[in-house]
């Protein structure tokens, strides 16, 4: 297969991928924004009472999407009750943001449906299709590796 082909099947598939919706309860975007916030936050004391957050700053380095796109996220998620923002007492400069109980319970909602439809995508596939499939994926992650480690050459 030329590498010009196998470029265009790559980029197909990428574009499916992300247009693919493998969850009813939540938008990527926003199962992004909630998983970010679940896997990043720390327990911090306000008023007496622990909870558990992330500063929206880090949250905007983790995302990697632009400011405004984050803060439409956030109102998005605040008025639909999945996470809360708090600012600290020290410094008002600084603001947390944390799910809610609602907002857990949505997001572990999305992850058993992602799940369940990843399942259903490997059933379709045979042990040596899997086999192999597994083995390509490892190699993939490898080669990511080396392109985030500057290994990218431009070719004509």
């Amino acid at each position: 297969m030329e590498n010009n082909e196998l470029t265009r099947e790559m980029l197909m598939l990428k574009k499916r991928i992300h247009h693919l919706k493998m969850s009813t309860s939540l938008s990527a975007s926003v199962f992004g924004f909630l998983k970010t916030i679940h896997n990043h936050a720390v327990k911090q004391t306000f008023k007496d009472e622990e909870k558990t957050v992330m500063r929206l700053n880090d949250l905007f380095e983790k995302i990697h999407v632009s400011r405004p796109a984050v803060s439409k996220i956030l109102k998005e998620c605040e008025m639909k009750e999945y996470v809360f923002r708090i600012a600290s007492e020290s410094d008002k400069r600084y603001v947390y943001v944390g799910l809610t109980e609602y907002g857990e319970k949505i997001l572990h909602q999305a992850e058993c449906e992602i799940n369940t439809s990843i399942q259903w995508m490997i059933s379709q596939f045979d042990e040596n299709e899997k086999e192999q499939m597994k083995n390509l994926i490892i190699k993939i992650n490898q080669v990511l590796d080396e392109f985030m480690k500057g290994g990218a050459q431009c070719y004509d």
